[in-house]
């Protein structure tokens, strides 16, 4: 009994260190926060070989999606809506620096007369991997581990749903968790949120 123990555990470590270090698990197109496309910027990016991004106007920006693997505790959540608004703020402040919208919007009461032309919708999906290498459990601060913030960007026509464009970014690795990882962190984001920026100038009008 002793023995199948400790097996099961060797392998439940070794399957969690393989997903943390290179979940291809996912294509480009289908990739989100909980199953991340891996690989190159190249290969963690889809565009959409039909769209023209001249017949937008406007993009709005939805509330970033943020989860982790931790143990859900009042500090976690604390630390989820703290990142939250770092998302938020660095997608609308990159989306802005492209220029390539007249308006962009957080909120669908400031599109204006821009809900009178197709308009874009961003879908930031993000993620905090923390692994414990001793395959013990999972906590927010505690315990030796490894920490790092996956972003998947997303731009969908608003009315047909079709996806134009995302974007699977990969934060570093940090030795660590909870609040002291968000300073860390938004240099992660501001990073990603930057070339989701570039890849949206390069689109075609």
């Amino acid at each position: 009994m002793a023995v199948n123990y400790y097996l099961s555990m060797i392998l439940t470590v070794i399957v969690a260190a393989i997903g943390f270090s290179s979940p291809t698990c996912a294509g480009a197109k289908d990739s989100t926060a909980a199953v991340p496309v891996g690989g190159t910027k190249e290969m963690c990016t889809y565009r959409s070989i039909t769209a023209k991004l001249g017949q937008y106007k406007a993009v709005l920006i939805e509330p970033a999606a943020v989860n982790t693997s931790v143990e859900k505790t009042e500090k976690t959540t604390d630390f989820l809506l703290k990142l939250k608004d770092i998302v938020n703020t660095a997608v609308e402040q990159s989306l802005r620096g492209t220029d390539r919208f007249q308006t962009v919007a957080t909120k669908k009461s400031e599109l204006q007369d821009a809900t009178n032309s197709k308009y874009l919708i961003c879908r930031p999906d993000v993620a905090v991997v923390y692994t414990n290498p001793n395959g013990a459990r999972f906590m927010a601060g505690y315990g030796s581990g490894m920490s790092r913030i996956i972003m998947v960007l997303s731009l969908v026509d608003s009315e047909s749903g079709e996806l134009i464009l995302k974007y699977t970014g990969w934060g570093r690795m940090y030795n660590d968790f909870g609040m002291a990882l968000l300073d860390r962190i938004r240099t992660d984001v501001v990073d990603i949120s930057g070339y989701f920026a570039s890849l949206v100038k390069g689109l075609p009008d």
